[in-house]
């Protein structure tokens, strides 16, 4: 008869055993940069997705210089391991954000500001942005059609070149 120890013993060996198989190590540091045309591409959102099942996620935005650093877990950790898709998204940043805490302007910021805020106009905004020209064409921010590819780890930089007039 096994004692209670024993059993213990071999339940937490094998639990460990388990884990560490599944273990992959962390993450890769993967930094890049992002050109639209020949020119870098400051403010788009860079996104690892994992190709195969399971896996995480990696994301970075990029600078005035189109470079770029990855995040997975904690800033500029960069991506686990793997083959990945890649999608990068380019959004126009809210300016109604930088002029701070409305409850410190005057009553005319206030009220320019709240009128911003409301429902009305953030759909009349929303409406606005969908009709606008997008800076970066649609290919490449759907995950499905998106010919970016990549496979980490990197073997230098990650240099994403866009083309304008992908489709």
């Amino acid at each position: 008869m096994f004692g209670r120890g024993r059993i213990l013993w071999g339940l937490l060996l094998a639990a460990s055993a388990g884990a560490a198989g599944c273990n992959r190590g962390g993450p890769v540091k993967v930094n890049g940069t992002v050109t639209l045309g020949g020119k870098p591409l400051p403010g788009a959102t860079v996104t690892f997705v994992p190709a195969g099942e399971g896996g995480k996620s990696a994301s970075g935005r990029t600078e005035a210089d189109g470079r770029f650093d990855l995040t997975t877990f904690k800033p500029g950790d960069g991506a686990m391991p793997g083959e990945y898709k890649i999608t990068v998204l380019f959004s126009e940043v809210d300016k109604s954000a930088e002029a701070g805490d409305p409850m410190q302007q005057d009553e005319r910021s206030k009220m320019a500001f709240f009128s911003r805020m409301s429902p009305g106009a953030r759909a009349r905004e929303q409406l606005k942005k969908q009709r606008a020209p997008k800076v970066v064409p649609e290919v490449y921010s759907d995950l499905k059609r998106t010919p970016l590819k990549c496979t980490v780890p990197v073997d230098g930089k990650v240099e994403l070149e866009l083309k304008s007039t992908a489709r």
